[in-house]
């Protein structure tokens, strides 16, 4: 009895053994992938204290990047003496803690510390470094900033950002600060301000192009002190721009800079005469012109209202209205972005000179009009009158 117990446990053990060796024959042990480390792509800025030390002998900068594992070179730039903001992009797949500024013999081609002719002390990363006018700067000497600019809005009372717009989009301006940007979507009568991250400061101080001047209110086109809020006036997505230097924000939308463009071209070229009795002679050129408009741009002409006493597009619409209503042969080639033509009609403009106007369909209307009017009242005076004899 016990040997067949014995021999039952060991034909268990057998028959277990034999599946394992099976499986080590016929599968393959599942394969460990390795973690691929997250892949960091951002822009780093050098702002040197003046022209002096590091911009002669036509030396090249670049940044150094460590995790004390890993490293990292930028690219070279020539520095100039006329030039003291960087801008360096980056990619790298490491989380970089260590930052060291170079300055580079003009020969070299790429980072490296044999070419080295200068650089600053161990410091840490940050989006802004600003190097004193010293050949080895120490880390003390160099100071560092967040280049960020935050939009905060009424809509939900400035208490927390609407959109950020951060150093991965920074970009040097005409005037050679670091300048941010991003879209942002603002709805009617919203108010906003953007906010300087690395000092705290908000600011109303914004500039457009002429097109935009009826879309904003408030706010400050003078200077950031003491300025208000910005409300905007005209819904929609705006570009914005954000020098973090002088705290002004350049504010646009190509659509409405398109379309206002359009109409001072059509304004200008259409050729209506002042009776509106002779076709337009560049009619067909400006139909050419707003069928070289963007989809969005032919959208907003679309839906904005005519009025010959507005801006300059809605004086072109006026015009418009007012041929397509008087020469049937015209081409109506104003066409949202469906492909829908468009029907609205400044009516007062139109009923006021086609009963009042000069042209022939004018006269003849208000012919039509003053007959019918007349009849009107011959009748209702014979009516009057036949009711006061019986």
């Amino acid at each position: 009895m016990k040997k067949f117990r014995l021999f039952k446990v060991l034909s268990i053990f057998a028959i277990a053994a034999a599946g394992a060796v099976a499986v080590g024959v016929g599968t393959k042990a599942p394969k460990v992938e390795a973690a691929e480390a997250a892949t960091t792509t951002s822009r780093l800025v050098a702002k040197l204290g003046n022209i002096g030390k590091w911009s002669q002998d036509s030396a090249k900068l670049c940044a150094y990047l460590t995790d004390d594992s890993s490293t990292y070179w930028t690219s070279l730039q020539t520095m100039s003496s006329n030039k003291t903001l960087y801008v360096f992009d980056y990619t790298i797949n490491f989380a970089p803690t260590k930052l060291i500024w170079v300055r580079m013999n003009p020969a070299a081609t790429s980072g490296n510390w044999s070419q080295k002719w200068n650089q600053t002390g161990d410091l840490s990363v940050n989006d802004a470094t600003y190097l004193q006018d010293q050949w080895d700067p120490t880390t003390n000497q160099c100071s560092k900033w967040a280049i960020t600019g935050n939009v905060y809005t009424s809509k939900n009372s400035f208490s927390t950002p609407k959109y950020s717009m951060n150093v991965s989009t920074v970009e040097l301006n005409d005037q050679n600060n670091p300048q941010v940007s991003g879209y942002v979507t603002l709805e009617e009568n919203e108010e906003f301000k953007v906010v300087n991250v690395s000092d705290d400061v908000w600011s109303g101080y914004y500039g457009c192009p002429s097109a935009l001047d009826s879309a904003f209110t408030g706010g400050s086109k003078e200077k950031c002190e003491g300025s208000s809020n910005i409300k905007c006036l005209i819904p929609g997505t705006y570009e914005f721009y954000f020098d973090t230097e002088t705290k002004r924000t350049w504010i646009t939308r190509q659509d409405i800079v398109d379309a206002d463009g359009w109409a001072i071209y059509f304004n200008a070229n259409v050729g209506c005469d002042p009776d509106g009795v002779s076709l337009p002679s560049g009619w067909s050129n400006c139909a050419t012109q707003y069928g070289n408009l963007s989809n969005d741009a032919k959208d907003y002409i679309y839906g904005s209202k005519a009025d010959e006493d507005g801006d300059n597009l809605a004086r072109a619409l006026a015009t418009y209205d007012y041929a397509v209503a008087h020469h049937s042969t015209l081409t109506k080639f104003i066409k949202n972005s469906s492909d829908v033509v468009r029907t609205s009609i400044n009516l007062d403009r139109f009923e006021m000179n086609t009963l009042f106007g000069n042209d022939d369909n004018g006269l003849v209307v208000s012919i039509v009009l003053i007959s019918i009017l007349s009849v009107s009242a011959l009748a209702s005076f014979y009516i009057i009158r036949k009711r006061k004899h019986i």
